[in-house]
């Protein structure tokens, strides 16, 4: 016997279509959520069956200029959470590129301010920085909470800084800066 379920529910995309990656589906009575979409386009698409009449769903769209993601690519540079130093929003997964244009030289990150949302494991809001820049891979560290972290150096001339928030509670962000230094490791070939 084949169960059909009916029910009414609104998806949001981030994207400009059904083909891109889902930021939520959501269902049921929901208090306020925030969702941040990773560029300029985002596809709601709201679906209901014919199973009685619902209040529906309201949403308020603001838009924001997008710190979120970067390439650092000079020694100096500084690097913050979004909305910095208040609160960051929820749903977040930013990418910091760093790539070191003289051969020879790695990068040091330098934990000016640093205050995260505090679960066991760092399982809620992080950092994690990628030394050699695959996310596929386990991060070189995973940074939470507030006591500032101390100095982080490279193995290579590429790391990806990657933040990412959950639903939860957030605190005011982090502020980063990228120096490139002379290499202490050989070089990765």
């Amino acid at each position: 016997m084949v169960t059909q379920y009916y029910f009414n529910f609104l998806k949001i995309f981030d994207g400009n279509s059904t083909e891109a990656s889902v930021l939520a589906t959501l269902c049921g009575s929901i208090k306020r959520r925030t969702f941040f979409t990773s560029g300029n386009e985002v596809f709601i698409m709201f679906t209901a069956d014919q199973n009685g009449t619902d209040s529906g769903f309201e949403g308020v769209f603001t838009f924001h200029e997008d710190n979120c993601h970067g390439i650092i690519n000079t020694t100096g540079s500084l690097v913050t959470s979004p909305n910095f130093p208040q609160k960051y929003g929820n749903f977040l997964k930013c990418d910091f590129v760093v790539t070191v244009p003289d051969k020879g030289k790695v990068s040091e990150i330098n934990f000016f301010k640093f205050d995260l949302d505090n679960k066991e494991h760092c399982l809620g809001d992080s950092v994690k920085i990628f030394d050699g820049g695959k996310t596929s891979t386990f991060p070189s560290i995973k940074l939470c909470g507030s006591n500032l972290p101390p100095s982080f150096i490279s193995h290579s001339s590429f790391v990806i800084i990657r933040f990412t928030s959950d639903e939860a509670e957030a605190g005011s962000g982090f502020q980063i800066q990228v120096n490139f230094i002379s290499g202490l490791y050989p070089s990765v070939v």
